[in-house]
């Protein structure tokens, strides 16, 4: 039974595939190809193509997945030279596959054409997959590749080179099979090299779509290889590829055609056969019998050789009826420019024009079909032909896209790779189109609902092992009391880009993302909107912030859509649309606050996942959001009107106490010390030493008021404190003095209970809220060993008289740190210092 691409995928099973190809049909590969690759379970597709067919392939109007579903990397060579491998790599679970063949992702590569095919796996021939990955890495070194594309192929490289690695020793003498490619040495060379393993050989056959007019290459290689006998295949049209009048060959070439099922098809199959006494060595692949291909290091050029016992093919002599050289025009085009783009997670299109013309400026066009769905002026192209630009990735990718680039004589264009869909699988794709809707304002609830529970079933992956935190981080227990060295400086830039690394997610990670910047969208949704401007570069310490049209908040708000009709409504239907607003609004509400009183649950169970330090700012931008509702200008609200300000001191003090990696606290410190000084800035009544010991027990550490101040100011220009007045954040984050000069509150209740229980002359001054809970202190301050409990976080009884703590009763002692036993009614703290209370003298004085 003959081998075909689809049964070989079929059978590796792939998760991760490499093609490289000369000529692309986009159409035939989204018709067959792709819909194979996702029944395996596919999850990343990349596409090499020589860039002057990259170019054609724009052209496919019908094309919807290319840059979206798989990603598309031309390659550009020099003058007339060509890429011109035909390899499919497959990466399995365990076993990695590499099928070597003649045909290109066309129609007639797969289908028409007679071609041949040929496949590896690593577990039987690991020694030709070090061979290809030192293809990869000369192909990378050789040529230009845009950071992203580079990053991809030799990943591809490093897990062949491991199979290499892992298979040991190889005996070299025993090896019958090989990977020879054009980048180092003529694959004819290479060729006459492992000749030198047949026994005296007599014949070379060789058949190619192509050959030199003259046929000198395949002379040259019989006379390097010690064959008497050429034999030269044609097609069943038996016409010989030469000009007659010019042919080099030493003696009479006889011809031959080889026998197959399908006698008609066009033989593109590129063989070179050497017969010997008791063995053949077989090359097949992308080389063709041209002085280019064959004889050369201008091509790049593939094939496998095999050591075999007899030859594989069967060929049956033919007399050509006509003699006509080959057509070299089609492939004699000198390359022009390329692009490679890709539109990453962070909203920057990035990429490269080969070759670089210069520095220059130029538009940047992001097209579906002839559509110009985005247009970015004044783009610098730097001396490598580089750059990099912020574009909001706020279109509907549901059909493939276009970056044109055009300035003072040039014009590029190319496919656009867009890495947020490339790492989804079909349902997050339909997820991002969901959150991007979001993002845009169109808050329907079947989207919202979708952004939700897609957040709250992301997977939580552990981040590598990582030095163990500073004593008294997270814990429950007392407090550091001294501040380390100062801390290095921060930039708004490397913190983002840390704080929103979702790497550890993997291919969830861009799905991930944009998903919590839709519950953002949905956040912010009552402010005027904001984006960044494109002219920023990625290097200021904050981002400038761009007004879009005002419009958004005169009249009507944006509009709430229940279904997808709703987007084609009436705008005469105020009234009704405004009851629908309102009950979308509301049952959005209800979705929004379920989830977010569900998220401390998660972050019990594990906070050490990638997607934590994203999570806990949505709550804080939710809590802040609640705080300051309907009070207009904070600073001008009117004292009498009840405010919810101090849930902002509860969020710092229950989201502080979570077991979170040392990663994550150090990318929350700066948003935590934005929440800590917007409750003092905003009401008189918050608990400053409560603020302080949060920041204290996230941080694992006494933080400096200086570093206080600079970390909020850096954290209040994130687009999750919108609501903040930019005009007042130096006046908020100058609040970080007045936080670090308070004690913390578990120094204040350690230093309370020590003036109690040794019996003071005067009455010491007890915040109200502690009244009742320092009267039993008093009551029982005779007792030998149970004036008071200590309760772990994690307790659910008293420690002094063992009752069970309703869950009521340990949420109020966690929140307040201090409550009376409902049992005993002893005083109950939690989160004291034990060395601190022996320091004391109250070691031995209580329970727990």
């Amino acid at each position: 039974m003959q081998r075909n691409l689809l049964s070989f995928i079929s059978e590796g099973r792939p998760r991760h595939a490499l093609f490289t190809t000369y000529t692309f049909s986009i159409s035939w590969f989204e018709t067959i190809i792709l819909p194979a690759l996702r029944k395996t379970g596919c999850e990343q597709i990349d596409v090499l193509v020589d860039s002057r067919e990259e170019r054609k392939s724009t052209d496919e109007a019908t094309c919807l997945a290319a840059g979206i579903e798989f990603r598309v990397i031309p390659v550009l060579m020099s003058g007339k030279a060509v890429f011109h491998p035909k390899l499919v790599y497959m990466m399995g679970d365990t076993h990695d596959h590499l099928v070597v063949s003649s045909g290109n992702l066309t129609l007639g590569g797969f289908g028409k054409n007679l071609e041949v095919v040929d496949a590896v796996a690593s577990y039987q021939e690991p020694a030709v997959f070090g061979e290809f990955a030192d293809f990869i890495e000369d192909l990378v070194s050789r040529l230009g590749f845009a950071p992203e594309n580079k990053a991809i192929l030799l990943a591809y490289a490093h897990r062949a080179r491991q199979h290499r690695i892992a298979a040991g020793a190889t005996d070299e003498a025993a090896r019958r099979t090989w990977l020879v490619h054009s980048l180092r040495n003529p694959a004819a060379d290479q060729f006459a090299v492992l000749a030198d393993r047949v026994a005296e050989p007599s014949t070379l056959t060789v058949l190619s779509p192509y050959h030199s007019p003259s046929g000198q290459p395949v002379q040259n290689l019989a006379d390097v290889v010690g064959a008497a006998n050429i034999r030269v295949g044609i097609g069943r049209n038996l016409r010989a590829p030469f000009d007659k009048a010019s042919m080099r060959f030493n003696s009479a070439v006889e011809f031959v055609a080889a026998e197959t099922e399908a006698a008609e098809r066009f033989p593109h199959a590129k063989c070179f056969e050497l017969q010997g006494r008791d063995s053949a060595l077989v090359m097949t692949g992308s080389v063709n019998a041209t002085s280019q291909s064959l004889e050369s290091t201008t091509n790049v050029e593939v094939s496998l050789v095999r050591l075999l016992d007899q030859t594989p093919f069967t060929w049956e002599a033919v007399q050509p009826i006509e003699y006509k050289p080959c057509d070299f025009r089609s492939v004699a085009q000198t390359a022009g420019a390329s692009v490679q783009a890709t539109w990453l997670a962070s909203q920057r299109i990035r990429g490269a024009v080969y070759p670089a013309p210069g520095e220059m400026r130029v538009t940047l066009e992001v097209r579906g079909g002839e559509v110009c769905l985005k247009s970015v002026p004044d783009v610098a192209l730097n001396e490598n032909g580089e750059f990099s630009v912020l574009v909001p990735d706020n279109v509907d990718c549901r059909h493939a896209l276009r970056v044109i680039l055009t300035g003072e004589k040039l014009r590029v264009s190319g496919w656009l790779n867009v890495a947020v869909s490339l790492a989804a699988s079909d349902a997050e794709r339909t997820l991002l189109r969901a959150a991007r809707r979001m993002r845009d304002g169109e808050f329907s609830i079947d989207d919202f609902r979708a952004v939700l529970e897609w957040v709250q079933s992301v997977k939580a992956r552990r981040q590598p092992s990582e030095p163990v935190a500073p004593s008294g981080a997270g814990g429950s227990g007392g407090q550091p009391r001294e501040s380390p060295h100062p801390q290095p400086a921060l930039t708004y830039d490397a913190w983002r880009r840390s704080f929103e690394d979702l790497e550890p997610l993997g291919a969830s990670a861009a799905v991930t993302h944009v998903s919590l910047e839709a519950a953002l969208a949905w956040l912010n949704s009552d402010l005027e909107e904001d984006e960044p401007d494109a002219s920023v570069d990625g290097g200021n310490d904050v981002p400038g912030r761009k007004p879009r049209d005002a419009a958004l908040n005169r009249g009507r708000r944006l509009k709430l859509l229940e279904t997808t009709k709703d987007e084609y409504s009436d705008d005469d239907e105020d009234e009704e649309d405004g009851n629908a607003d309102a009950r979308a609004k509301e049952a959005q509400e209800m979705m929004f606050q379920n989830f977010i009183a569900k998220l401390p649950n998660g972050l019990e169970v594990d906070a050490k996942s990638a997607l934590v330090p994203m999570i806990v700012e949505l709550t804080g931008g939710a809590v802040l959001k609640r705080a300051l509702a309907g009070l207009g200008h904070p600073r001008k609200a009117d004292p009498n009107v009840p405010s919810e300000l101090l849930v902002v001191d509860g969020w710092l003090n229950r989201y502080s106490k979570f077991d979170y990696s040392a990663q994550n606290r150090a990318k929350l410190l700066p948003f935590f010390c934005a929440m800590a000084c917007c409750a003092a800035h905003y009401h008189q009544d918050s608990s400053l030493e409560a603020v302080n010991e949060a920041l204290q027990r996230l941080a694992g550490r006494a933080v400096p008021a200086e570093e206080i101040e600079q970390l909020a100011l850096i954290a209040l220009h994130s687009r999750w404190l919108r609501r903040i007045p930019v005009e007042s954040h130096a006046e908020i984050a100058s609040c970080a003095h007045v936080i670090a000069m308070c004690e913390t509150l578990t120094e204040k209740l350690e230093e309370l209970i020590a003036v109690i229980v040794s019996g003071p002359t005067e009455k010491p001054l007890i915040p109200r809220e502690f009244e009742k809970v320092f009267g039993a202190v008093k009551q029982h301050r005779r007792s030998a060993d149970k004036v008071f409990g200590n309760v772990h976080a994690l307790s659910k009884a008293c420690p002094c008289c063992y009752v069970a703590l309703k869950p009521r009763d340990i949420t109020d002692l966690l929140a307040l740190r201090a409550a009376l036993c409902p049992g005993c009614q002893r005083a109950l703290f939690t989160g004291l210092n034990k060395a601190e209370l022996a320091k004391k003298g109250l070691a031995g004085r209580y329970k727990g």
